[in-house]
């Protein structure tokens, strides 16, 4: 901390153009320095309005007893205050692991899985194969079993045509997260 002019009169301390802040308490006097603001890259503001996003969500969802409930059992659960919780929850969206391919062939009924988590909870894992040229083949939702959400595939893929497989789990909050695979001979450069 600076050492302050001790021969400064509070009066001279006063107003915008001080180079001094001073606050009292009880029978002292503080003097501290004004702080020079500070220019802000387009970054740090993102984070802010972020974060003053999920505050004002974490107080709509307190006020809301039926929203409330849900995060509740998590925060006693973790130890946490419920706002942290549920702050926490706006501000982290899921995530998902790597696509298991082991037992793909490109055959109809073969199952793709995936681990998706979230600090609350993953709604729903949607699956989408498309060609390598971006020509949707098919999508559908997977179904969760254990650890790991599984779609099964309705539709033969041969070998020698590459497909793209993408996995997007979506959190209670409409958060998405995608992780994705290629499959298949890749084309030759």
């Amino acid at each position: 901390m600076a050492k302050p002019d001790l021969f400064l009169a509070p009066d001279a301390t006063r107003g915008r153009d001080s180079e001094y802040i001073y606050a009292r308490r009880g029978n002292r006097m503080y003097f501290y320095p004004r702080l020079k603001p500070v220019e802000t890259s387009p970054a740090l503001t993102a984070v802010r309005d972020r974060f003053s996003d999920a505050a004002e969500y974490a107080k709509a969802v307190l006020l809301d007893p039926d929203r409330r409930a849900f995060y509740e059992p998590l925060a006693l659960q973790r130890r946490r205050n419920v706002r942290t919780v549920i702050m926490t929850d706006y501000l982290r969206p899921p995530v998902v692991g790597p696509i298991d391919l082991e037992r793909f062939t490109g055959a109809t009924g073969e199952p793709l899985k995936v681990r998706a988590k979230d600090d609350c909870d993953v709604l729903s894992v949607t699956f989408a194969i498309h060609r390598a040229d971006g020509t949707p083949l098919e999508q559908g939702a997977a179904t969760k079993q254990g650890n790991h959400w599984v779609y099964v595939t309705t539709v033969a893929h041969p070998a020698d045509t590459p497909v793209t497989i993408t996995a997007t789990a979506v959190d209670r909050l409409g958060n998405k997260a995608e992780s994705t695979a290629n499959w298949g001979l890749l084309p030759s450069p």
